[in-house]
């Protein structure tokens, strides 16, 4: 959803128009007020935050499950090169049967160790969206609802605090739309 602004004469209307409209004419529904889609929104947030106390112990729990995990997965990879040497050093030995059997165990390293980096690259990505999400839920924290914290910010803050913590909006009415949210 793209913010728009129009003008008839004296009145100003805010609205949302469908990205997939704008590309490409595909949406139906191109046009939804901002009110409505606003509250909308913010329902589905409170559903998903709930409580913000509780909101920010979950996500400081799931940072450090993250964490957690990480560290697991640096220290497999920390060891892939003792493993390599002992491949080489079996090899030197001939313990291996063929040098078939060699290559075989070290593309199994390297097919390991490049399944443990994508797993750390995804790890890394998580943990930081999950310390935005505390970030973001400690700027509602101490209120009952985000609405109700979302109407202590200036419409910039609004703004802001919204592309940061939703990544994609879909909704599928025009009068009162049903939302779903990515994050």
């Amino acid at each position: 959803m793209l913010g728009h602004t129009s003008h008839d004469g004296s009145n100003t209307y805010r609205g949302y128009v469908c990205a997939e409209h704008r590309k490409h004419g595909t949406c139906s529904l191109n046009w939804h007020r901002a009110d409505v889609l606003e509250t909308a929104v913010l329902t589905v947030l409170d559903g998903i935050l709930g409580d913000s106390t509780a909101a920010h112990q979950r996500a400081q729990d799931e940072a450090g499950r993250l964490e957690g995990l990480l560290v697991g997965v640096e220290s497999a990879l920390a060891g892939i090169p003792a493993r390599f040497e002992r491949n080489l050093d079996r090899y030197e030995r001939g313990l291996f049967a063929s040098d078939a059997f060699f290559q075989l165990a070290n593309q199994s390293l390297v097919d390991e160790q490049g399944r443990l980096e994508r797993e750390q690259a995804r790890l890394r990505e998580a943990i930081v969206r999950a310390k935005l999400t505390i970030d973001n839920v400690e700027a509602v924290r101490g209120f009952r609802t985000v609405r109700e914290a979302f109407a202590t910010m200036s419409l910039g803050e609004q703004k802001a605090w919204l592309q940061q913590i939703i990544e994609r909006v879909d909704c599928d009415a025009k009068e009162q739309p049903r939302v779903r949210l990515r994050y």
